[in-house]
This record gives structure tokens, C-alpha cells and sequence, in this order.
């Protein structure tokens, strides 16, 4: 039976990095995109976003094996014919589903209808081609901070409603784990849950200057006068061991059932104080870790403090609990595959390096 992988949120950082990689292998004949936006312009969004992660271009031979999909996830058949979404379904053999929104400011009632309207309608999509004989496994791209405001050891079993939650955000998508966990009676399915996202380890590249890089930025600008509690690590991961490890489990049809932290764990995270004084030190800032605690700090306008405070509340939490995420199913999932988890210390300049020759974004690199 041929491989065919459908894959939800392709122009987000996680859903082009898996993109890339499904194109190039072997055991995959196709790949199916669902992209919002005009026909005309979702093929040439998505391949800008894959684009942007390459260190060189993707042959013609692996671009035929791309279909684009106009359509939203969250909308009764991707808004597109029932006849038609049931020919897709029927076709597919494997389902990644990442795209969300990943805003924390939003309304719990709006970040219900995004993420958990969106699963739901791709938990249906998923049903239709389990019915066909299709599915071999389904894929939730969820997040480690479903975990809410526990602090401590982190399982990944643990399915209990956190006491808390931080925003709505987290709790939208641990409702749609709930709703995916359900779902694991009727067809193979595994969670995904990863921490805090940059770039690729090896090449600093991303395609979206979000979450770490916010504070980043500002501390290489010298625009917070302190840090939020410098010795609280901050667990981060590289886009290509989330990316690897998800195709890994996907197509090995490995971890059916079961939850998955992506996460680096303490002993490979850095504290915030480490982070400030690696990122300066790797952006040519002569400082001690002493005066990286307070972040190098410059006189800014209030309008920048303002911006810099409302940045700072949003991920307030992330920067300043002391959480230990457990990773036992991830590494027994990937057992053998050489697929490790490297520390934030170990490549964090060259992240650094990306954002500051990029202009953080604002100045693509070219593949070569």
C-alpha cells in the first residue's frame, strides 16, 4: 500500500521542517498540505516556508510528490465538498495534525474554536479513512504545557486537569488532548508533546521568530532592565529533533497509544541567566554572567517598555517555574533510530547567529 501522509499547519515552523523531511524520504510517495488561503496562493506559501528552512533546494522529483490543499481546518469539510474530503480521507495513510494557534491572549471561547474545533474536525477526517482501512496512524502536535501550573517532575502520563492554567492557549489544547485520547479506541494515534521551539540546531534556521525569541530579542536590544527569576531553567527544543522524532514514530508506527514529551529535560535546559549571557556572548556583547542577570540593560521608550512588559507577562511562567519534563516514551520510541535531544547551551550561538545575519527575519537567506 502506498504511504500517504496529510498534514495540517505546513507553513507553521514544526509542519514545514516535517514537510521537508517526508519529501525526502523514501518511504513516503506522497504528501498531502491542507493550507489556508486562495488556491493560487497556498502551494507557493507553504514551499516559501519550507524554503526558508533549507540549506538547499528541494529537486523536482520530491516537489512532485507535494499536493497543496486549499481548505481550513476548522470549517465543515475543510470547506471544500463533502465528496471531495471523503476522496482525500480515503486516500491518506498517515495524519500529522499541527496547526493551531498558538496566540496566548486570545479568548478561551476563540481558542476552543481554533484548536479544539480544528481537532475535532480532524479527528472525523481521520475516522473517515480508519473506516476505508486506510489509517495507519494518527499524529497530535499538542504542547508540554498542557501541564498547566504543575511544577516539578513532569510525567508523561499524567491526564489529570492541571490545577491551573496558565492561559487559553494551554487549556484549549489539553482539552483537545482529551478529545484525541478518546479517539485512540478506533484508530492508532500518539500525542506529541513538545516545549519551547526554535530553530534548527545545526543551522540556526527558522521560519517564524516567535516564543523564545520575543525575550531574545529584547535582551540582545538591551531593552529589560532584569530578568524574571535567572535561575529557572527554560526547557528548549531544536525544530529538527521535534520534526525527526514525530516522522520517526509516525511512519515506524511506534508509540500507538501513548503520550510524547519532546522535551530537552533539566539537565539539558539553561536558566534564563544562561540564556542571557550565551546569547550576548554569542552576539559580541563583552559581559559577565553577573551583569547578564540584568540583561544588559539600555534606556528605551516608554512605548518599547510597555511592549517589552506585555512580552514578558505573556511568558512570564515559562521563565520562572521550575519544571522537569519526563521524556521515558520518547526515548523508548526512538530507541535505536540515533535521534537525541541536544543541549539548548550546545547550539543556542547559532541561533543567535540566524537571528542577528537575518535580521530576525526582516532578511531571508537564500538556499544554496
Amino acid at each position: 500500500m502506498q504511504s500517504t501522509v496529510f498534514i495540517t499547519g505546513g507553513t507553521g515552523l514544526v509542519g514545514a521542517d516535517i514537510i521537508r523531511r517526508l519529501l525526502r524520504d523514501a518511504k513516503v510517495d506522497s504528501v498531502i498540505a491542507l493550507v489556508r488561503g486562495e488556491e493560487r496562493e497556498a502551494r507557493p506559501r507553504l514551499l516559501e516556508a519550507v524554503r526558508q528552512l533549507e540549506t538547499c533546494t528541494l529537486g523536482a522529483r520530491e516537489l512532485e510528490k507535494l499536493t497543496v490543499v486549499s481548505g481550513d481546518v476548522t470549517e465543515s469539510y475543510f470547506g471544500r465538498s463533502r465528496q471531495e474530503w471523503q476522496r482525500i480521507a480515503r486516500s491518506v495513510t498517515h495524519i500529522i495534525h499541527s496547526a493551531a494557534d498558538v496566540r496566548f491572549n486570545l479568548s478561551l471561547a476563540e481558542a476552543r474554536r481554533v484548536n479544539l474545533g480544528g481537532t475535532r474536525m480532524m479527528l472525523d477526517f481521520a475516522e473517515e479513512s480508519a473506516e476505508a482501512g486506510r489509517l495507519e496512524h494518527f499524529a497530535y502536535v499538542s504542547t508540554a504545557y498542557v501541564c498547566g501550573e504543575r511544577t516539578g517532575r513532569i510525567s508523561e502520563e499524567t491526564r489529570e486537569r492541571p490545577p491551573a492554567f496558565t492561559n487559553s492557549y494551554e487549556q484549549s489544547k489539553w482539552e483537545c488532548e482529551r478529545e484525541v485520547r478518546a479517539a485512540m479506541t478506533r484508530f492508532p494515534a500518539t500525542i506529541f508533546r513538545p516545549s519551547i521551539i526554535v530553530g534548527d540546531s545545526r543551522t540556526g534556521r527558522t521560519n517564524a521568530f516567535k516564543a523564545l525569541y520575543a525575550p531574545l530579542r529584547m535582551i540582545l536590544r538591551g531593552m529589560l532592565q532584569a530578568l524574571p527569576d535567572a535561575k529557572a531553567p527554560l526547557d528548549v527544543v531544536p525544530v529538527d529533533y521535534v520534526s525527526r522524532v514525530i516522522c520517526h514514530v509516525l511512519l515506524a508506527g511506534r508509540g500507538e497509544g501513548r503520550t510524547l514529551h519532546l522535551t530537552a529535560g533539566a539537565k539539558r535546559s539553561c536558566s534564563v541567566a544562561e540564556i542571557a549571557f550565551r546569547a550576548l556572548h554569542a552576539a559580541g556583547v563583552a559581559v559577565s554572567p553577573a551583569t547578564a542577570q540584568s540583561a544588559n540593560a539600555a534606556s528605551v521608550s516608554n512605548a518599547a517598555a510597555q511592549r517589552t512588559a506585555q512580552v514578558l507577562e505573556a511568558f512570564s511562567s515559562y521563565m520562572s517555574e521550575e519544571r522537569d519534563f519526563d521524556d521515558s516514551n520518547t526515548r523508548s520510541a526512538v530507541a535505536g533510530a540515533g535521534i537525541g535531544v541536544p543541549a539548548l547551551r550546545d547550539y543556542l550561538d547559532t541561533i543567535v547567529e540566524f537571528c542577528l545575519e537575518t535580521n530576525w527575519g526582516k532578511r531571508r537567506l537564500e538556499a544554496a
